[in-house]
């Protein structure tokens, strides 16, 4: 058994360009389990607070643009030897650690579907690895990305199956915990392919097991450098300070965090706090990664447990503001009940948001959920049309979104959608259906946040393509997903954001319609009724004051 444990997580990309303003939840929960849990001693690093944006430089030869240049990469993956350019880019990242003292080093990807992230942390890994020689293990989002488009990235899984041996996807905390037992034993690799999310060669083909279910761990942020996530909040402007930080499209936030950090006299910073307390969607809607056949059931924390984590986080570290991440904040009525009643009860003052389901809502349960705290819900509404709704299996009454919308408004709880174009058989009628629904209820919409259809692997459109009349096909490739980061790093880098076009990693597999459009024609559709919805968006009053007040 191995008992110092370092635990990394590499630079998030959008974070480097517009801040981050929440602790990484993923390290509080490993730091919390493994010394809880397991008896492990664990430091946790977070290399957004020791990033300065200003080393990505416009110029060939940039160690950190060249992340993005896929040869750089599996060169310095092969590489034998410690290299000067490793040294110089890595070592300062850890030279406030003493490695020599850790007997393993895990090692978050990141959760961005960034190759800047997954290809700073192998090169990171491989530095570790030759100068340190230390046991590495690999977890994160982005981990389970490259995992699902592994034919895609083999040029990638070849040099990493030469480098390293330990890869978990999924939830890894008990995982990790299982492998730190077994480091240095015979057997260890066999235990290693008997763990939960452990991705593995066998007969030279990459597979994983299945993953593990999420634990109810609650994070401790203990060793990070909370300074680097705080909010400037306006003590004398409660109100405000709400508008900012839960209705606010996200960079919006930040940007009025800093102003008042730098103007302000009636300024206090403090932490807003990400915890999750319900895991698995009861929904199965078949664009949606939890439409998988192996469906998991939806579980919660109990209420009067979920209490008294809140409690003590606030009381740790002095803070009311939660973002919750959960599945679906009301898919448990008598859940709902249970912890607003008791935070009532118990004259607990602190603010939160989630996601939610219009499904079983009424006006006086919103209420209720006001009085507890609750400002911001974000709601999965997808589409206005009729016809795409049952072809998703989306299981919402757009009469009854609407009726939902008006309540939160007068209550006073913000509401968001989250819209996806680009479906299958969305012609002109579907597409303005959407359209004209967000336009006629642009003042009970809080904001809509845009997404494009991608096809994602294990969905139900992904396992019975012929269902849905589709024909699926790969339309990228590594390469050309390495140039459109480099250009996204760009265009953030020169404030240049007029090119988004929605497009993002994950769109990999696309469709040809059996009944109707091939991929080229929905492709260059789709992106106008993108860039239509973009300009709906920033027409919506809330997004339109952001943009006055803080404008990017």
């Amino acid at each position: 058994m191995v008992k110092n444990i370092l635990i990394i997580l590499v630079p998030e990309e959008l974070g480097l360009f517009y801040g981050k303003n929440i602790p990484p939840m993923e390290l509080g929960i490993l730091k919390s389990y493994l010394e809880n849990n397991n008896n492990n001693n664990v430091s946790i690093l977070d290399l957004y607070c020791d990033f300065d944006v200003n080393n990505i430089k416009l110029e060939k030869g940039n160690f950190f643009l060249d992340l993005l240049n896929k040869e750089f990469v599996i060169d310095q993956l092969n590489a034998n030897s410690l290299n000067e350019e490793l040294e110089n880019n890595f070592e300062p990242f850890l030279n406030k650690t003493d490695i020599h003292k850790i007997d393993a080093i895990g090692i978050s990807i990141g959760s961005g579907i960034s190759f800047f992230e997954i290809h700073f942390a192998f090169l990171l890994a491989k530095y570790i690895q030759l100068k340190y020689d230390k046991p590495i293990i690999f977890g994160g989002i982005n981990l389970k990305y490259i995992y699902m488009f592994n034919d895609l990235f083999s040029e990638l899984w070849k040099s990493l199956r030469k480098n390293f041996t330990f890869f978990i996807k999924g939830p890894g905390e008990v995982s990790l915990a299982k492998l730190l037992n077994a480091l240095g034993d015979e057997d260890m690799y066999e235990v290693y392919k008997n763990l939960e999310g452990a991705i593995y060669w066998e007969d030279d083909k990459l597979i994983a097991n299945s993953e593990a279910k999420p634990t109810f761990t609650l994070p401790d942020f203990t060793g990070l450098n909370l300074i680097s996530y705080t909010t400037t909040i306006d003590t004398l402007n409660h109100q405000n300070n709400i508008k900012n930080y839960f209705w606010y499209p996200s960079p919006f936030g930040i940007k009025a965090s800093n102003r008042l950090k730098a103007t302000s006299q009636n300024k206090e910073d403090i932490l807003f706090l990400p915890y999750v307390f319900n895991f698995y969607c009861p929904y199965n809607c078949a664009f949606c990664e939890q439409s998988e056949e192996i469906k998991s059931k939806p579980y919660s924390k109990p209420a009067q447990q979920v209490i008294l984590d809140i409690k003590h986080l606030m009381n740790t570290y002095n803070s009311q503001y939660f973002y919750f991440f959960n599945n679906t904040f009301n898919y448990s009525k008598q859940f709902v009940i249970e912890f607003c009643n008791s935070v009532i009860e118990q004259k607990l003052e602190f603010y939160w948001s989630d996601c939610a389901r219009v499904n079983g809502l009424s006006k006086e349960l919103l209420e209720l959920m006001y009085r507890a705290g609750c400002r911001k819900l974000i709601f999965g509404f997808e589409t206005g049309s009729f016809k795409l709704l049952k072809y998703i299996n989306k299981q919402i009454n757009i009469d009854d979104l609407v009726c939902v919308l008006n309540w939160c408004k007068e209550i006073g709880i913000a509401a968001d959608l989250e819209v996806i174009v680009g479906f299958p058989y969305e012609f002109e009628d579907e597409f303005y259906d959407t359209y004209n629904f967000l336009e006629k209820n642009k003042n009970i919409i809080n904001i809509f946040h845009l997404n494009r259809y991608f096809v994602v692997p294990n969905t139900l459109m992904w396992v019975y393509p012929q269902k849905y009349k589709i024909d699926l096909k790969i339309v990228t490739s590594y390469d050309e997903i390495l140039d459109r980061n480099r250009q996204v790093i760009l265009n953030n880098l020169n404030h240049n954001w007029v090119n988004d076009d929605g497009q993002n990693n994950f769109h990999i597999y696309s469709f040809d319609e059996t009944q109707g459009r091939n991929y080229e024609d929905i492709s260059i559709q789709t992106r106008k009724k993108y860039q239509k919805l973009k300009n709906l968006q920033i027409s919506f009053p809330l997004f339109k004051e952001a943009v006055s007040n803080y404008s990017l």
